[in-house]
């Protein structure tokens, strides 16, 4: 995973937090919630490569 991609998984979690705060919707706020996770999950998952 590269410095950029960690970055976008990063960016798309906080993304999918703050939905999910936003909104009213029990439902969409789990699936949010779960974005969120899946996105967290692949940067603590995946080692950080070197080449760009």
């Amino acid at each position: 995973m590269t410095d950029a991609d960690r970055c976008y998984f990063e960016r798309r979690a906080e993304q999918e937090i703050a939905m999910a705060a936003a909104t009213q919707d029990p439902s969409a706020c789990a699936r949010h919630y779960e974005l969120a996770n899946l996105y967290l999950s692949l940067i603590s998952e995946t080692p950080v490569s070197t080449a760009a």
